[in-house]
């Protein structure tokens, strides 16, 4: 029901669908929570400061090459945690660094520099980028 009830017709006859952006919001929210858990131990943060989403094509070369990029803060993951234990065995972890789960299909990076935050990549389509 909710599927055909974002559904439109354009001008040409094509069909698109138009997602509801605050349940994508919070689907893609509840993601960099749990990235942040899973990596560096860190709990629910409350409201996100920003929650960027938008497909690749839509964004500029510039700010293409600005969401890839991760930026190292010199940092140590959060002691104790699995990105710091990851560190210290010296195995990559997604701490200021892509981490691929299945290639073209997620990937996701965390880091603490200026805030907590994480960047997901869907589909090597969707990016989002969530800070706290």
């Amino acid at each position: 029901m909710q599927i055909e009830a974002s559904h439109r017709k354009q001008a040409d006859g094509r069909s698109v669908w138009v997602p509801d952006e605050r349940k994508v919001r919070q689907v893609v929210t509840k993601l960099a929570t749990g990235h942040l858990f899973h990596e560096l131990s860190i709990p629910f943060q409350g409201e996100a400061e920003s929650v960027s989403i938008a497909p690749l094509s839509s964004m500029s070369t510039a700010d293409q090459e600005l969401f890839f990029i991760v930026d190292s803060t010199g940092m140590w993951p959060e002691l104790g945690s699995r990105s710091f234990s990851a560190v210290m065995a010296g195995i990559p972890s997604a701490f200021e660094r892509w981490r691929t789960v299945q290639e073209g299909s997620y990937a996701y990076a965390v880091g603490q520099g200026n805030g907590n935050w994480v960047k997901i990549l869907i589909c090597d389509y969707l990016a989002c980028h969530v800070a706290w």
